[in-house]
Formats: structure tokens, C-alpha cells, sequence
């Protein structure tokens, strides 16, 4: 089934982080960790936003550093799936780059996309649209 995500989710192209990753947070030291790292880059960064871990958890997608404007990565979808023993979360991330003969601006950037997921807290595992699948955590 599908499941619905919080209202609050940030994405952008300047999160700071060097290689692609992701990432499920499940709790608040860990996440403030995450959204100190993304926002290190910038003078100022916004408040860490507050998640109840007891019922929600945050995903976070990271495309790592790239040397041209135009990447992006997103969390696409959100759904619950039945395992062997248990259910997990299954999340559609797909990326995005600029085709080769393009005329992409030449700046460091390093595109991401966090979300709060609420209402499951069990295992993830990540599906890149067209690509492999990587079980985060049992």
C-alpha cells in the first residue's frame, strides 16, 4: 500500500555531501547530525525541524558531489511491502543528469532529498527507478 509522508520534506542541490548515499534516520541525535551536514555549507542554517521518532522516521537521499548544475535526485514513492517475515518500506529514488552534450553551468553541486515518513517505523530498503536495490537495514 501506499503510504503518505509527512508534510515536511527539503530537497535541493548544495547538501554538502561528498558521495552518494542513503540514508534512514530513527532518531533525533542522529538527525540533527544529518540536517547540520547538509546545511554546513551555507552561514546560517534553519532550525532543526522536530519528528516524533516514536511513530515516524526520516529518509534521506544523497547524490554525492558533481562538477556541473542539472543532477537531481528524488524520493518518487513510499510503500509498504510485504517480506518473508515481516513488512518493510520500499522507496523509489530516481536520478537525474544532464545528457553529455548539453551546456550545463560548471558549479560544484550535490543534489538530495529528505523526507518524514510517518506511520512505519520497520525495516527499509531503496530502489533506484531503473537501477538496483540496496537494503539499507534489516
Amino acid at each position: 500500500r501506499q503510504l503518505q509522508t509527512d508534510a515536511e520534506e527539503w530537497m535541493g542541490a548544495d547538501a554538502g555531501w561528498e558521495t552518494k548515499e542513503f540514508r534512514v534516520i530513527r532518531n533525533t541525535e542522529e538527525w540533527e547530525w544529518v540536517w547540520h551536514k547538509v546545511w554546513s555549507s551555507r552561514s546560517s542554517a534553519p532550525p532543526v525541524p522536530d519528528v516524533d521518532f516514536s511513530n515516524s522516521l526520516v529518509v534521506a537521499v544523497f547524490m554525492g558531489s558533481k562538477p556541473t548544475t542539472g543532477h537531481s535526485i528524488r524520493i518518487v514513492s513510499q510503500n509498504i511491502v510485504a517480506g518473508e517475515k515481516e513488512k518493510s518500506l520500499l522507496i523509489g529514488v530516481k536520478s537525474a543528469s544532464p545528457p553529455p552534450e548539453s551546456l550545463s553551468g560548471a558549479a560544484m553541486t550535490s543534489p538530495y532529498h529528505i523526507k518524514v515518513v510517518t506511520g512505519f517505523v520497520g525495516p527499509v530498503v531503496f530502489e533506484e527507478v531503473g537501477g538496483s536495490t540496496t537494503l539499507l537495514e534489516p
